[in-house]
């Protein structure tokens, strides 16, 4: 009988950790897509993909004119969140 009530306790535990973490992915934010416009794509093609990072960082880095907001991560490889998908 306890080793019963043991196993049903361990389902509900698995499935509550299922469901969290379900949760969890359906409402993670994706990072936003690189914009379609004249900055963003002349600048990456003026640098080349290999050079992405410096081309955005000379707007977003911390002395740009437009730099990164407070709670972005301090990570300088931006092509690995963000990218030219449809958005």
């Amino acid at each position: 009988m306890a080793l019963l009530m043991g196993r049903r306790i361990a389902l509900v535990a698995l499935l509550l950790l299922a469901a969290l973490i379900t949760l969890a992915l359906l409402l993670r934010k994706e990072p936003p897509a690189i914009p379609k416009d004249t900055n963003h794509l002349g600048a990456l093609h003026r640098l080349g993909l290999a050079g992405s990072e410096k081309a955005c960082l000379d707007c977003h880095g911390p002395a740009g004119r437009s730099p990164r907001g407070p709670k972005h991560p301090l990570a300088n490889d931006c092509s690995r969140c963000h990218s030219l998908r449809e958005g």
